[in-house]
């Protein structure tokens, strides 16, 4: 018998010597792989009555290791369930492609999944929703690109602007504002179409900031020509 472990609350398993390798589930929904040798001593037994104490002999010495013996893996009859050798096999895992019984076997997210593959899967999707960072850029461009222009063209306003330069200038202006504009949308797709990002509202805000930076800044720039002319 192999005596072993679980590598999460440390409930001692033992199985026979043709089991290494198989997957053993724990009460706790831990899976335990079957070690090739064990990792725990042997539970002490009752000595029988009127048997003598066998007499101690010194351990045999370590041989090198070219000359010690290891377990060989057996091949694995994908007939039978990795968990248990003796019941046969009723579903094969969508994600790591092994055989189980019914038993050993959960429907998650609409396959047939073993009991690592669920604990995978149900992680992946508690995990928090990352925010995009086009989502975030657009917002800060659009507000800090069109206060920048707009007190550019105020500035303009102070004596005789040419009206070209004036033209020019709110052209220039409307850059920043069409790329942020462009984050923002990029962004709202990309939110829109994968569950793991999040950031709808910073996308939103970026492309109606952009729109109302846009209008302010080609109203300031009419206003400044007819105060030029």
């Amino acid at each position: 018998m192999i005596a072993f472990p679980c590598k999460q609350c440390g409930k001692r398993f033992e199985r026979p010597v043709d089991a290494c390798g198989t997957l053993v589930f724990c009460d706790c929904g831990t899976g335990t792989r079957v070690p090739w040798e064990s990792t725990l001593p042997p539970t002490a037994e009752p000595m029988p009555v009127n048997v003598p104490a066998r007499s101690w002999s010194p351990p045999e010495p370590e041989r090198p290791l070219g000359q010690r013996r290891f377990h060989e893996p057996q091949p694995r009859d994908r007939a039978y369930c990795l968990n248990h050798s003796s019941a046969a096999t009723e579903h094969t895992c969508a994600d790591c492609g092994e055989t189980f019984c019914a038993a050993c076997v959960v429907t998650v997210q609409g396959g047939v999944r073993c009991g690592p593959c669920k604990n995978h899967r149900v992680r992946g999707v508690q995990r928090p929703a990352r925010l995009a960072v086009l989502a975030i850029f657009a917002p800060l461009i659009a507000l800090a690109a069109g206060g920048f222009w707009l007190i550019l063209i105020l500035m303009t306003a102070g004596g005789k602007p040419n009206a070209s330069f004036v033209l020019g200038l709110g052209t220039f202006g409307l850059l920043p504002q069409l790329t942020a504009f462009t984050l923002g949308a990029l962004a709202l797709t990309k939110v829109e179409s994968s569950d793991k990002t999040s950031g709808r509202d910073w996308a939103i805000t970026g492309m109606v900031a952009a729109l109302v930076m846009a209008v302010l800044i080609v109203q300031l720039s009419f206003v400044v020509l007819q105060v030029a002319d």
